[in-house]
């Protein structure tokens, strides 16, 4: 069963783009369940839907809550880590469709763009959620800027 999904309060199909925000083993399949210590990349990506060039900063959403990693527990949600202190360093406008993924191990052995590792990545068993929302600005002749969108993954972690 493929816990971990993406929600939106928006329904996609009146955006231009779509957006997946997932947990993904390694070699980039998404996966919800992993065993204590296995090695998990967070991943959100923007996909275009129709044929016009737009452009965005992708810096944006790297200040946001996004890949904030929350312990569930009976009653309520933890704060429990981020697997980045910044998630992304670059400046500039990028194309779409774009993927930013940060792996909880590793990161600067990889090749996946984070400016400052987090000091404390273990994560131990239990049910764990991550949410952000943000307004996203693209642009080409003219600036297209989405309603607050809302994002939510969920994953678990096995002995």
């Amino acid at each position: 069963m493929f816990l971990a999904i993406s929600t939106c309060e928006k329904d996609d199909n009146d955006l231009p783009f779509s957006f997946e925000y997932n947990t993904l083993d390694i070699n980039g399949n998404k996966k919800s369940t992993f065993k204590e210590g296995e090695n998990i990349v967070f991943s959100f990506k923007i996909t275009k839907n129709s044929n016009e060039k737009y452009w965005f900063y992708p810096y944006e959403i790297g200040f946001s809550e996004i890949f904030k990693i929350y312990k569930k527990t009976d009653t309520s949600l933890e704060y429990y880590l981020r697997p980045a202190k910044y998630i992304y360093c670059a400046f500039g406008p990028a194309g779409i469709p774009f993927e930013l993924k940060v792996p909880l191990y590793n990161a600067e052995t990889i090749g996946y763009t984070v400016c400052e590792p987090s000091d404390s990545l273990f994560i131990p068993e239990g049910t764990y959620e991550s949410s952000f929302s943000h307004s996203f600005t693209f642009f080409n002749s003219h600036q297209y800027i989405t309603d607050t969108l809302r994002f939510k993954m969920y994953f678990k972690i096995i002995k």
